[in-house]
């Protein structure tokens, strides 16, 4: 996280503290059951959202006065409630009966206020998901909301997480999970669900981008999980950002979310404008080299080359879509040799300076890029951070590609997720 990042979080998390009176204080893992008498507290009064349960349902009363709302994630979407708020995903789930194998498939989950009672579930809402918010603990399967835990202070319930085992590198990122990882309460369980390990562990959610159906379905009915769908990998860059407003709505932590991600949008769009000033157009590569010999890269609607475009940039490759793509190598030296840029935001590539990838392949030895010095990957410190908070602070990643191609316009920013890669020409 940026360090003016890092000021708004604490300067945030020091205005909730300061705002919960002693009906309303934080929850922790330990207040997981929520319904002991001395959890429950009265209606909402005043304009911040009840961080625990109610008392007395009150008809008519907004228990949600702080909302998001999905501006430009397509992922997700939101329709608030008095007492609820019903939520819907947009995933593709794998299923061993569907005739492709995968289907795009829409889930809704009803989040009601703990201590209210829950809306009829027909209608639209008849295959709903009724969660209790604000949850108080969750796994997070494929760890796609890492960041947002540590972000929203919610971190102290997060029980569990795919493959991701912080090191000392990746601590002053992401502190809170580094620290409970130490310790042992954040458990790494593999990306493929663990009945035997959730049993245990009986999160409020269980948070997964894809799968089967048939195993969610299990996970649900045999151990009363819900499993939250949801998958950012294909958002806009402000729609990836605005995954943190989604880990919000399980939390009641829209407004420090929305105070976010405001900022965020405010500052990419300034930096877009900026860049469409500049006087030139650099073209860009983006990708990398696979084993087999083709080159791996983005499509354009892509959320790295979305970032190249509004940095001011000019692909090499036009490949419609939003997803990957493996062209033919000799394209790409074809139509990329004299591109002025060549990035990598994707991948981590096991090559670490320019005469190492020109080893692996010496066909893009007389790439203009390496000639001139201008590759660029995700090294260093933030390489793998690039994954986690380069995805809810996407004006930092946009500010690091205006610096590099046009130092002028942004002197005194200091990238933060790029490298160069050594090269002694």
């Amino acid at each position: 996280m940026s360090s003016w990042m890092k000021v708004l979080a604490s300067a945030l998390l020091l205005v909730g503290l300061v705002a919960c009176g002693p009906g309303e204080s934080e929850i922790t893992p330990q207040d997981s059951s929520m319904q002991e008498e001395g959890a429950r507290v009265g209606a909402s009064t005043g304009s911040e959202t009840l961080q625990r349960c109610v008392d007395t349902h009150d008809p008519g009363v907004d228990y949600f006065p702080d909302k998001v709302e999905a501006l430009h994630a397509q992922a997700w979407d939101v329709l608030y409630e008095d007492n609820y708020k019903i939520v819907t995903t947009y995933t593709s789930v794998a299923s061993q009966h569907a005739g492709t194998g995968v289907e795009v498939k829409p889930r809704t989950y009803v989040l009601v206020q703990c201590g209210t009672p829950v809306p009829a579930l027909d209608g639209d809402l008849a295959d709903a998901t009724v969660i209790e918010v604000p949850i108080a603990t969750a796994v997070d399967g494929d760890d796609v909301l890492l960041e947002s835990f540590d972000f929203l202070g919610v971190a102290d319930g997060l029980l569990g997480v795919g493959g991701t085992e912080l090191t000392e590198v990746e601590a002053p990122h992401m502190p809170s999970i580094y620290t409970r990882q130490q310790a042992g309460d954040v458990l790494v369980l593999g990306y493929e669900p663990n009945l035997e390990v959730l049993a245990d562990l009986m999160p409020d959610i269980y948070i997964k981008s894809s799968g089967e159906e048939e195993v969610f379905q299990e996970i649900e009915e045999t151990l009363g999980v819900p499993v939250v769908l949801f998958n950012p990998y294909q958002e806009s860059p402000l729609g990836a950002a605005e995954k943190l407003k989604f880990l919000s709505l399980f939390y009641n932590k829209e407004q420090q979310a929305n105070e976010h991600v405001e900022l965020v949008i405010s500052r990419y769009l300034e930096l877009q404008n900026l860049a469409e000033g500049a006087d030139t157009t650099p073209r860009v590569l983006m990708g990398f080299v696979r084993p087999n010999g083709t080159w791996n890269t983005r499509q354009n609607d892509r959320y790295e080359m979305i970032l190249v475009r509004d940095a001011g940039g000019q692909r090499v490759l036009d490949l419609p879509g939003n997803g990957f793509a493996n062209v033919d190598l000799e394209v790409v030296v074809d139509q990329g040799h004299d591109a002025d840029f060549w990035f990598n935001l994707a991948w981590l590539p096991p090559q670490r300076t320019v005469e190492e990838f020109i080893e692996a392949s010496p066909e893009i030895a007389d790439f203009r890029a390496i000639r001139r010095g201008n590759v660029f990957h995700r090294f260093g410190s933030r390489g793998i951070d690039y994954a986690y908070n380069g995805n809810i602070e996407p004006d930092v990643v946009l500010a690091d590609l205006i610096r590099i191609m046009y130092p002028d316009l942004l002197p005194e920013h200091e990238v933060v997720y790029l490298q160069p890669v050594p090269f002694e020409p």
